[in-house]
């Protein structure tokens, strides 16, 4: 049987943005399990989760967003999503580099990201990437746009059901089209 397809996911994805402490959004755990169920999900954790500084030892990072969503079963790695500036930039050259050894190092297919900035270097990288949270109004025209455009967690995730189900590449559905319609209700509520 082949190894099932690994989900990077970024840590922001998972945690709210308000108050003090980043705490794990309300619909995390349930996320998480139904991308179990299409492949492994790797959580990215970089420096900084919902506004607040994460500690600088990525082995500090790594648990302590561990310990907030308490799933045992999860992978979570130290991994600063890098942005990308302009084709021949050295910041675009370092970005593609690292999406492109963590797409290999994890044999991952698709990613799950809040920021646009991670958008080009991931896509470039060959993974599928879902942007969660709406677009920005003064979104940089020049960024390359995701494969699909989520509107929270649980559309990203019904997106990559639906993807899976019809057994052909998310980017084969139009960016920015909800299938959360066509999905069977069941995806996301426990059936």
């Amino acid at each position: 049987m082949a190894e099932q397809p690994r989900i990077l996911i970024g840590g922001s994805t998972l945690f709210s943005d308000g108050g003090p402490v980043p705490r794990p959004l309300a619909k995390a755990r349930i996320a998480l399990e139904r991308l179990r169920e299409l492949g492994e999900p790797v959580v990215l954790v970089g420096n900084d989760l919902g506004g607040r500084s994460l500690p600088d030892d990525p082995r500090d990072r790594v648990a302590w967003v561990r310990e907030r969503l308490d799933i045992p079963w999860l992978t979570v790695v130290a991994f600063d999503e890098p942005g990308a500036g302009r084709p021949m930039d050295p910041t675009t050259k370092h970005a593609d580099g690292s999406w492109v050894s963590l797409r290999s190092t994890w044999r991952a297919e698709s990613l799950l990201t809040s920021f646009e900035s991670s958008v080009g270097a991931a896509r470039r990288a060959g993974l599928n990437v879902i942007r969660i949270g709406a677009r920005g109004t003064g979104a940089d025209p020049t960024h390359p746009r995701a494969d699909y455009e989520a509107i929270d967690l649980l559309d990203a995730v019904r997106h990559l059901a639906f993807s899976d189900a019809f057994d052909r590449p998310a980017a084969a559905i139009s960016a920015g089209s909800s299938p959360a319609a066509a999905a069977p209700p069941d995806v996301l509520e426990g059936g």
